[in-house]
């Protein structure tokens, strides 16, 4: 499964793509996590896969920050919403790849306390085994 969202124009555009990696599903984010359609796009993705792969479970989300350019206090609020979302559908979710700055402003706020980081994709993938 290949799911693409784009959303926002200009410098708040973001986007979310979606492929898996063995029997885990890999988010592809880019762009900046600052508003609240940028968040609302990565939220509506992930419900997605976890509508789509009902069959799954335990489903398990690696969601790649790569790309992100920037991230904001809400953001990151968002980000353990979305947290609690993978958790009630019985999955998990991990980060990885991080930048300086998001893996900064993460930090800052304990977010790794919640939500495993990883340096890499592979590394957040060999997690799951």
């Amino acid at each position: 499964m290949l799911l693409t969202a784009l959303f926002g124009r200009g410098r708040n555009t973001i986007t979310v793509a979606s492929g898996e990696k063995s029997r885990v599903k890999v988010i592809n984010v880019a762009g900046p996590l600052t508003t609240k359609e940028a968040v609302d796009a990565l939220i509506l993705a992930i419900q997605d896969i976890l509508r789509c792969s009902s069959q799954e479970r335990p489903l398990v989300i690696v969601a790649n920050l790569a790309n992100v350019t920037a991230i904001s206090e809400t953001g990151i609020q968002d980000l353990l919403i979305v947290r609690e979302i993978v958790t009630c559908f019985g999955s998990e979710i991990k980060l990885a790849c991080l930048t300086r700055t998001v893996l900064h402003a993460l930090t800052k706020a304990r977010v790794q306390d919640r939500i495993p980081i990883y340096e890499s994709v592979e590394d957040g993938v060999a997690s799951f085994a």
